[in-house]
């Protein structure tokens, strides 16, 4: 009986979104026996060459990273024994290596023709088709070949990034493959294969669940696999902002700036930051939360929230140039943030302030930039009325404000305040309805 070293493929998806990696892998059952290259390339070359020193010669080839060299070695072989399962199997996973999957597939293929119960051939067919973008027919071969191998690992591993790959539920249904694909996860790390890989997309399906909880732990195992991947520990710190724990967030975020330059740490310590200065504002602590939102804005200029709020702050401290200035910005950066509202605001608290001073001429201006900026301010046009009916003499655009707050208010204290003024300036008791 010919002795055969398999060669064993393991396509192996590191990273979910389409980032795949290729791992060659010896059958453990192998060993080191016949990767000596000189040996088997003289055993290859002697005058009756076999198919089985071609075949142990390709494999050679592969374990020194001469993909080119393995496929012709695999390729005398199988002219030499057409039939033989394991030199087609060993020719389609050389050719899977190098991504040329039409020839890897029939190779396989042919390899499952020839022995139907072939779990390695029908999980690297699985993998491949997984790679290829073919999930619905990844999810088939994949679970053909647990069925032959009910505990191997790597069958579970990629079955689970098969199924989180079914984004739309095109086999099962919608909520169906996330599931699936945890299930998977776990019984590969039941069966010994444990990654950073695994942690983190494990991490990846509890936090789009909203299960921030378990997404925590399953990054900061990830992290613990390897402290310097970057992706496991920015989904750490997302997670813990979602739990409200800003301060471990800013701080795993920083550790991985500060250790690897991880500039990508930037919009979601701009997050961290910013929802940090929204606790402080929420709770009237204006200062802590302006010196949170200025650090927001250090790692994101762009940050109209960040933008927005520091404005709000500068409005209750009665900075208003300030205030102006950082919520024109957020409203050009966001047109749909609402930022109109809060530059009214300002506008009419500095009228406010100028009509206190006994300056009405300004205070009238500003007055009218805050309804420009919110063109249903009512108080504001009630304001503008008293104003100008009772500091400047002006009685038809009095008139002409408390209208058209009743306009904008027909009912509640605002309107009838305007209606008892248009009748005591037109002495017309009806003239305000």
């Amino acid at each position: 009986m010919r002795q055969y070293l398999l060669l064993f493929l393991a396509l192996c998806i590191i990273l979910p979104r389409g980032a795949f990696s290729l791992e060659k892998m010896l059958d453990p059952e192998i060993g080191e026996v016949g990767l000596n290259l000189i040996e088997l390339k003289l055993a290859a070359e002697g005058e009756k060459p076999s198919a089985v020193a071609h075949n142990n010669l390709g494999i050679a080839y592969a374990a020194a990273g001469k993909p080119y060299e393995a496929i012709a070695e695999f390729e005398k072989a199988h002219r030499i024994t057409p039939g033989d399962a394991a030199v087609a199997f060993n020719l389609g996973v050389a050719h899977a290596g190098l991504k040329n999957y039409k020839a890897a597939l029939s190779c396989l293929e042919e390899a499952v023709s020839l022995c139907p119960d072939n779990a390695a051939a029908i999980f690297n067919i699985g993998v491949i088709h997984l790679d290829m973008g073919l999930t619905g027919d990844a999810i088939g071969d994949l679970e053909r070949a647990l069925l032959l191998s009910p505990a191997h690992p790597l069958i579970h591993y990629n079955l689970a990034v098969a199924y989180e790959n079914d984004k739309d539920g095109l086999r099962y249904g919608p909520g169906f493959p996330a599931d699936k694909a945890l299930e998977h996860y776990r019984m590969a790390i039941d069966g010994g294969l444990d990654n950073v890989a695994i942690r983190y997309n494990i991490g990846i399906i509890h936090s789009k669940r909203g299960d921030y909880g378990m997404a925590v732990a399953e990054f900061s195992k990830a992290c613990e696999f390897d402290p310097d991947f970057l992706l496991a520990r920015r989904g750490l710190a997302l997670a813990l902002i979602h739990q409200g724990k800003y301060h471990r967030a800013i701080r795993e975020l920083e550790r991985s700036a500060a250790a690897s330059g991880d500039t990508a740490a930037s919009p979601a310590l701009a997050l961290a930051y910013r929802k940090l200065g929204s606790f402080y504002l929420e709770n009237g602590d204006y200062w802590r939360a302006l010196a949170q939102f200025e650090k927001a804005l250090q790692h994101d200029r762009d940050d109209a929230v960040s933008h927005l709020n520091t404005g709000r702050i500068h409005t209750v401290l009665g900075n208003y140039a300030e205030a102006l200035r950082e919520i024109k910005i957020a409203g050009e950066l966001d047109p749909g943030l609402g930022a109109a509202q809060y530059l009214a605001r300002v506008y009419f608290l500095k009228g406010v302030d100028f009509e206190n001073d006994g300056d009405y001429r300004l205070a009238l201006a500003e007055y009218k930039k805050a309804v420009d900026a919110r063109q249903d301010f009512a108080l504001a046009n009630l304001v503008m009325g008293e104003l100008c009916a009772d500091k400047l003499g002006k009685k038809e655009e009095a008139v002409k404000y408390f209208r058209r707050c009743l306009e904008l208010e027909p009912e509640g204290s605002y309107s009838r305040q305007a209606a008892e003024k248009i009748s005591a300036l037109t002495g017309s008791p009806g003239a305000g309805k």
